[in-house]
Formats: C-alpha cells, structure tokens, sequence
C-alpha cells in the first residue's frame, strides 16, 4: 500500500524540478535573446546561436541511441519534430526579439504556448479542461492583447505588431511539438538530440555560407559567446532536456507552464536590465497573464483532490 502511494507524488515533483530547470533557462534565454538582437545579432545569428551548440553537445548521443532510425524514433517523426521544435520555432522566435520589446517576447510567446497546448490537447487527446482553467485561459488572452495594446501608443507599431505575431506563430509551432512528444511517447533525451543535431545539420551548413563574420567580429565575439553559451547550452539543450522530461510526467499542457512562467521572472530581470521599462497597461498585462498561467495550470483543481 505504501509503495503503489507514494509513486504518484515522486511523478508530479520530477516533474516540477524539470519544470524549474526550464523556466531558468528560457527566461535567461528571452533576455538574452533580446539583448542580442539590440546589439546587432540578425535573426539567423540568433536562431543558429540556439539550435547549433545544442546539436553539437547532443550529438553524440544520438549517435549512442542510433543514427540510421534515430534512436528509434524514426526518419519520419525526427525530421517532424527537428521542423517544428527547431527551424521553425528559432527563426520565428529569432524575428520576433528583433522587432519586439522583452516585455512582448516574455509575456505573448510563452502565453500562447499554453493556449496553443491545451487546444491541441482538448482536440487531439481529449483533455477537458474544468472551468477555472477555461477561465486562466480567457486571462492570458486578455493580459496578451493588453501587452500587445502597447503597440498602438509607439512611432514603430506595425514593426512591432509584426513582431508579435511572429513570437505566437513561433510558440504555436512549440505547441505542436509539445503534443508530438506525447503521443508519439517519445524518451526525452532523445527526443532533444533528434531536434538540436538534424536543426544543427541543416542550419551549420547555410549559415557558414552566408553568415557575415565581419559584422559578428564588430559586434564582438564576446557577445557572440553570451549567445551561443547562453542560448545554445543553457536553453537550448539543458533546458530543452528538462521540458521534454517534464512533459512526459506532467503533459503537454501543464508541463508548458513552466516556460509560460516566464512573463513574470523575464519581465522583473529583463525590463531593468535592457532598459525596456513597459507601460502600466502592460503590468498589468503581466499580473493578468500570471494569474491566467495559475488557472491554467489547474493547480487549484489539483489541490481539491
């Protein structure tokens, strides 16, 4: 009796750990992303930066787990997953720093995963969400449109508008993959090593050809290392590692709460520190999104039981 007890609680605190790990990762991963753009990082520097180092690192796995069937996961749903986890999700994220504010890269990206999730969740794997997390869910819209509302009081808002639009293209794209990994049941390491070596493959090959290494030297190799370290290990592989582990415990949903946290910690550390300070209406926008993120979740409902 004791043992069959205690296995259900290990499960949601793994999963919680991984969750963290997560969170950590892509709120140093949106504000590091931003600075870059604002230095002077194109977005293939900035998608390249978080795709390949990971592949790199991940590499030899894959090649422990299999190559020719990529470590059974198989050509068709790697190269899938590589797509929508990876390309994809990079350039469109990538586009969306450069013409955004951090406040719209925190809060519309990460929000939209969650929406993006639990919709795919509700048609694909016949989730039904309670009310308070229907209710969470009208709450990250409506903090979205307050965030994005921002836009209309700046000289530059269709280049913005055009930036929030390319960061929820980007976290729906995430939210795919997120459902992929569930119903194809795929081991988390993997996974990770599917997606970071094929995007490496794929993206290392053209950037090499049309990269522009005097514009990177004159922004400074420095930076360049903040991005390929601070993207490419941290988010890109140590964090990315933790989601899938913490969507395999948790699912798709409520395991892409963790990254849609980061309204909060991406907002309080990288609003001072790029010295984009958001406007009333968008703290707001914050606080609404959070307290959509925890109804969301459906912690409160998890507490009843």
């Amino acid at each position: 009796m004791s043992t069959g007890a205690s296995q259900p609680s290990r499960l949601p605190l793994r999963g919680l750990l991984f969750g963290l790990v997560a969170l950590v990762g892509w709120t140093a991963y949106v504000i590091i992303a931003r600075h870059g753009a604002l230095v002077g990082f194109s977005p293939l520097d900035l998608a390249v930066a978080r795709l390949v180092p990971a592949g790199l690192i991940f590499l030899p796995y894959l090649l422990y787990f299999g190559w020719r069937d990529l470590g059974g996961i198989g050509w068709g749903r790697g190269v899938v997953l590589a797509v929508v986890g990876g390309p994809a999700f990079g350039f469109l994220m990538a586009g969306g720093f450069t013409l955004a504010p951090v406040t719209h890269g925190a809060v519309i990206g990460p929000a939209t995963l969650t929406l993006g999730a639990t919709l795919l969740s509700v048609v694909f794997l016949g989730e039904r969400p309670g009310r308070r997390r229907i209710v969470g869910l009208i709450a990250i819209i409506a903090g979205i449109l307050m965030v994005g509302s921002g836009a209309l009081d700046s000289a530059i808002t269709g280049r913005i508008l055009l930036g929030d639009l390319l960061l929820i293209a980007a976290n729906f794209s995430f939210a795919v993959f997120t459902i992929l990994l569930r119903v194809w049941q795929v081991p988390p390491l993997r996974g990770a090593a599917v997606v970071t070596v094929l995007s490496m493959a794929t993206m290392l090959p053209v950037y090499l050809l049309i990269g522009d290494v005097d514009r990177i030297a004159l922004i400074g190799w420095d930076e360049f290392a903040i991005q390929w370290l601070g993207q490419g290990v941290f988010a890109g592989c140590i964090a990315t590692a933790a989601f899938m582990a913490a969507v395999q415990l948790l699912g798709p949903s409520r395991g892409a709460v963790f990254p849609s946290a980061i309204p909060a910690s991406a907002v309080l550390v990288g609003a001072p520190l790029l010295n984009e300070i958001p406007g009333g209406i968008q703290i707001w926008g914050v606080v609404v999104v959070t307290i959509g993120l925890v109804l969301a979740v459906g912690l409160l409902d998890r507490r009843q039981t």
